[in-house]
């Protein structure tokens, strides 16, 4: 796949935050196989630019993702409840970077982020910063009226690599993530790897790749949460969750 890249113009990481930062935005995911892929950046080659650092067009990504003891993050997304959240570190590989992030499903399936940089000594802690803690409760109180109730543990680690496209003429940013792997207290698993979740996001949902995508019979796949299948697999094996189905159509997970 990355020989397909050379056929696109480089952009630097600040020049992509600057064209398509998008902290308030609407997501649109879609899993294409390897074939699909190909078609899409083949078609898109004038279209995006795509992430290059020091020639490296490819980059490994590691989330850490916080929950309760119980769940409570994994159970309101599980439930359909219309205010929920994802509470989680990123560590950029390549770059060294950490960020503590906070996303929040607004209203008209608006996706909202709110990020701090932080280091690896927090990344690494088996107990969640107070000032991270106090920085997520005050952004979910702010949206939902209500503070963090329930302590925040480590959950996951969710592995990938990601190849990032920028719109030329549009505020619109496309992760291409595979190889996702998991890895929590009950063990380790993997995403079949020959499958890619293709994220569109942009200000209304309706850019012209997600347009180019339904026009060859690929629409955006609901419950396709990395989190959410991560727990499924290794927390809930033999749990029927609303991540279930799609584990099972779109990567043949049983």
């Amino acid at each position: 796949m990355l020989d397909l890249l050379r056929d696109f113009q480089p952009v630097s990481l600040a020049e992509l935050d600057q064209r398509a930062r998008l902290m308030r935005r609407t997501d649109n995911k879609y899993v294409l196989d390897a074939q699909q892929l190909r078609s899409f950046l083949q078609q898109h080659q004038t279209d995006y630019d795509v992430l290059t650092i020091d020639g490296v067009q490819q980059f490994h990504y590691r989330n850490l993702y916080l929950d309760s003891p119980d769940f409570d993050t994994f159970r309101d997304h599980n439930m359909g409840r219309r205010r929920r959240f994802k509470i989680r570190f990123r560590h950029y590989h390549e770059a060294q970077l950490y960020f503590f992030e906070v996303k929040i499903k607004g209203f008209r399936n608006e996706t909202l982020k709110y990020r701090q940089r932080t280091d690896q000594s927090a990344f690494e802690a088996a107990q969640l910063p107070e000032s991270l803690y106090q920085f997520a409760s005050r952004h979910i109180q702010e949206h939902y009226d209500y503070p963090l109730t329930y302590p925040l543990l480590p959950a996951m680690y969710v592995d990938y690599e990601r190849i990032t496209l920028v719109g030329k003429e549009q505020a619109v940013r496309i992760t291409i993530d595979n190889h996702i792997r998991y890895r929590s207290a009950e063990g380790t698993q993997a995403l079949a790897a020959d499958y890619y979740v293709v994220e569109v996001k942009s200000a209304l949902g309706r850019s012209a790749a997600d347009r180019w995508l339904r026009a060859h019979r690929k629409h955006p796949v609901q419950r396709c949460s990395k989190y959410c299948m991560g727990v499924n697999l290794l927390a809930f094996p033999d749990k029927n969750t609303r991540f279930r189905p799609v584990l099972r159509r779109q990567f043949q997970h049983q």
